[in-house]
């Protein structure tokens, strides 16, 4: 997988991953709003995906912010459809944790077919979906290295509460880009002194792995990657996803509903909903004659209050806001 340009001898050069080495079997890739951990997870998918055949590669595609990984539809290398629900993020790590133990019982040590489990935004996903999720992360980064299934991880804010866990000696890689504080930077590469709280953010990223060293991570628009995704499925002669990761199974959709359940009573009661963020909403509604995004509500909630809430609370409260609105302008007439 190509994270991007570092200087290698004097000379920029491309500046590799490669998760079937034992010393790098997964990667964890943190950095603010801003840093740029979009688009170096689409450099390190799309790179990986146009090196390797569907056959040889797949690819489960976990966005529980529902925002990112839109563009990703349409690559043959899918295992799944972008997973954007929380309670089916839980279903397909599920998954492939039966396939990671259906390949150990089976003694495929070295599978031709590896599986890459991406996730953007880790730390939500624990947050949102709980103690299921860590447990699933866990035995997977545990285990999944020999086994040809690896993790590669993003997070806004990599505090040692909720990634300490599962991330202190399981994660070999980590790629850090702009964090809050030096704080944050300790957790975020394992060691201190990084640096990492000062970097310009926009693809600065450093790549800790025994060693240290900076790499600018590559950009492209939503444009170019569905151009890039068509050269892809060109390349291999498939115009579309594989699919192989069966999340309509029994056991899978059982799994989907009771964590569905779970999160649908978080939101019912607004738990973790501040205050002001109803009314602030239905401001930025009234002004700019639409409602803000998902990912302009939690920046906003991010500055205001240094954390995260869970996705499903944020659409909640855009809901709410919109609602009120309608009774408002209704009341009016």
């Amino acid at each position: 997988m190509v994270s991007g340009q570092g200087v290698s001898g004097g000379r920029l050069c491309p500046t590799l991953l490669n998760l079937a080495h034992p010393n790098t079997p997964h990667a964890l890739v943190a950095g603010t709003t801003g840093s740029g951990k979009t688009s170096l997870l689409f450099s390190l998918i799309l790179s990986a995906a146009a090196m390797r055949s569907p056959n040889e590669l797949s690819i489960v595609a976990l966005d529980p912010k529902a925002v990112d990984f839109r563009s990703l539809y349409g690559l043959p290398h899918l295992a799944a459809p972008v997973v954007t629900e929380p309670a089916e993020c839980v279903a397909a790590l599920r998954a492939v944790t039966k396939e990671l133990e259906r390949r150990k019982a089976a003694g495929m040590l070295d599978a031709k077919q590896k599986i890459v489990v991406v996730i953007d935004e880790v730390a939500e996903l624990m947050a949102t979906a709980g103690r299921e999720v860590e447990s699933y992360i866990q035995r997977i980064v545990s285990v999944g290295r020999g086994l040809g299934i690896h993790i590669v991880a993003a997070t806004q804010k990599p505090t040692a509460d909720i990634v300490g866990s599962v991330v202190k000696s399981n994660f070999p890689v980590r790629i850090v880009g702009k964090v809050p504080s030096n704080i944050d930077a300790n957790v975020a590469a394992g060691i201190s002194g990084t640096g990492a709280e000062r970097l310009p953010g926009m693809g600065s990223f450093l790549i800790v792995n025994g060693n240290m060293h900076r790499v600018q991570s590559y950009y492209a628009t939503s444009d170019e990657h569905q151009r890039m995704i068509s050269q892809i499925a060109r390349r291999w002669d498939t115009a579309r996803p594989h699919y192989a990761l069966r999340l309509d199974a029994e056991e899978n959709k059982m799994a989907t509903q009771s964590v569905s359940a779970e999160i649908e009573s978080i939101v019912e009661s607004g738990a973790g909903v501040p205050a002001w963020l109803v009314p602030s909403i239905r401001r930025y509604t009234e002004k700019n004659g639409k409602p803000p995004s998902q990912r302009k509500v939690q920046e906003a909630v991010q500055r205001r209050e240094g954390k995260m809430l869970p996705w499903p609370v944020v659409k909640e409260a855009i809901t709410q806001a919109q609602r009120n609105g309608e009774k408002a302008k209704n009341g009016a007439q």
